[in-house]
């Protein structure tokens, strides 16, 4: 709230960086340097994206039928709040997350605490520099897009079309683009 104090700035981008900037550091990172973002700023960011997940994955699941699928891969699946959640519903699909090292030793220690380690797999790495990794029929973007500039958004799109099988399908969902 304290961005709104003078919204006439904020709209006119007089100001260089804003309070919710400072917490959500993917937004504003044109360069997108992940890896220099500090542990408690990345556990804070992750914390809220998890805890306002179950909403979000009741949804999609209800609205996508998952079991059509063998494999899924959650890009930028942070804590793996969603792929514990499919799990959970679909004891037989095979999921991997793929996020920030800082981002998935905290989805590893989630997903030992869920008891799903024999069916999810954790892979590190940044959707703007590393391969993503292959074999998967389906590719989830999860509340991903939104965070980041249009000039990232093509890089993430043209990754996971590339690692996707040739039938395989990207499901993309972002809860502020309505149902």
């Amino acid at each position: 709230y304290k961005d709104l104090i003078d919204p006439v700035a904020l709209l006119r981008k007089q100001r260089n960086s804003t309070a919710l900037g400072s917490f959500w550091p993917y937004a504003s990172n044109e360069k997108h340097e992940d890896f220099c973002f500090s542990e408690e700023i990345i556990r804070n960011y992750s914390e809220v994206m998890s805890i306002s997940q179950p909403l979000v994955s009741e949804q999609i699941c209800s609205a996508y039928k998952f079991y059509k699928h063998k494999k899924i891969l959650d890009l930028g699946g942070g804590q793996a709040t969603f792929a514990i959640n499919l799990a959970k519903k679909y004891p037989n699909l095979k999921i991997s997350v793929f996020d920030l090292p800082q981002v998935s030793k905290i989805a590893g220690e989630k997903i030992c605490n869920s008891g799903f380690e024999s069916q999810i797999k954790v892979y590190q790495g940044s959707f703007l520099r590393d391969p993503i990794p292959k074999g998967y029929d389906l590719i989830t973007l999860i509340r991903v897009l939104y965070d980041h500039p249009d000039k990232n958004l093509k890089v993430i799109l043209a990754s996971a079309k590339k690692s996707l099988q040739t039938s395989g399908k990207l499901l993309i969902a972002e809860p502020m683009a309505g149902e």
